[in-house]
């Protein structure tokens, strides 16, 4: 429910969302649902990361009361993380050219 609600409440304004819509190059309710979509893509990401830090953690305190559940959270994270720097990696190479 947090995060419809995050998404839903204050999305940011397109800075050139007057001026597109003066000259007719896209209509105003388009420009505002696809910056509702952002934030909305924004807020998912933010708890997820979110989520899996707090797996981690509680996985470093509680060393010796998890089983073999935990690797499956550790590897699940490792894998997001090393996903998440490649797609990192990947858009600042595409920047450079």
């Amino acid at each position: 429910m947090r995060l419809r609600r995050t998404a839903l409440r204050a999305y940011p304004p397109d800075e050139h969302l007057r001026s597109a819509c003066r000259w007719g190059k896209k209509s105003k309710a388009k420009a505002k649902a696809k910056a509702k979509a952002k934030a909305k893509a924004k807020a998912k990401h933010r708890s997820k990361d979110r989520s899996l830090r707090q797996l981690l953690h509680w996985e470093w305190v509680h060393q010796p009361d998890i089983g073999r559940l935990s690797s499956r959270y550790r590897e699940q994270a490792h894998s997001y993380r090393k996903s998440k720097a490649n797609r990192t990696l990947f858009t600042t190479q595409q920047d450079e050219r």
